[in-house]
């Protein structure tokens, strides 16, 4: 699993009247890390994520796949 090590930030998608991400308005929040999780160590992480009964769902985005990618550059 994630290593206790590992900072996870949980970032609104929403500032003020615009979104970080434009592209991916029916997101609400991103989780970000601070390492590279293994494919395993996501798909585990995603799971124990979506067992929790306010998330509506969970998965994983490459942030080189983002258009607005450089709106994640402070962290």
């Amino acid at each position: 699993m994630v290593n206790s090590e590992t900072d996870l930030y949980l970032l609104s998608n929403k500032s003020g009247n615009s979104y970080i991400i434009p592209e991916s308005k029916q997101t609400d929040f991103f989780i970000i890390s601070t390492e590279i999780l293994s494919e395993e160590d996501q798909k585990e992480f995603i799971q124990l994520l979506n067992k929790i009964e306010i998330v509506q769902s969970s998965y994983p985005i490459d942030p080189y796949s983002l258009k607005s990618k450089e709106n994640l550059l402070f962290f």
